[in-house]
């Protein structure tokens, strides 16, 4: 019997945001989570003003407050719910990056633990002398 690693280890939940801009058009952001090979669709909102659906400034969040972007995933028609589904998973937001976000964030966690371990033992080497 093949098991797929998805059924072997139970993975933790991530969260992934999609951006999908069109010049002049504005955005759609979408907000999901990973996990167990799977993206579950969490928020769907439409932004007139692209540069409002990226979160990287303050400005942008007090900009955006008031906004009405649309409604939670769950309230959509489920017909709706199934092609965003579709239309993201034609776009490559399918199991394959649900079980590669994961992964590629443990692998990061590991390689800035060892370089913070590198740093620590170069710091504990180069100690100062004490003269008793």
């Amino acid at each position: 019997m093949i098991v797929s690693r998805a059924e072997q280890d139970p993975s933790f939940p991530a969260n992934v945001t999609v951006t999908i801009e069109k010049p002049g058009k504005g955005a759609l952001k979408i907000d999901a989570l990973a996990q167990d090979g799977m993206i579950m669709i969490e928020n769907v909102g439409y932004y007139a003003d692209a540069a409002l659906a990226e979160d990287d400034t303050p400005e942008k969040e007090i900009a955006k407050r008031d906004l009405y972007v649309g409604p939670n995933f769950g309230n959509l028609d489920e017909d709706l719910q199934v092609l965003m589904e579709r239309y993201l998973d034609e776009r490559g937001i399918n199991t394959a990056l649900a079980l590669f976000v994961p992964d590629y964030i443990d692998y990061k966690e590991q390689k800035e633990y060892l370089r913070w371990l590198e740093s620590e033992s170069c710091t504990l080497a180069i100690s100062p002398r004490f003269d008793v």
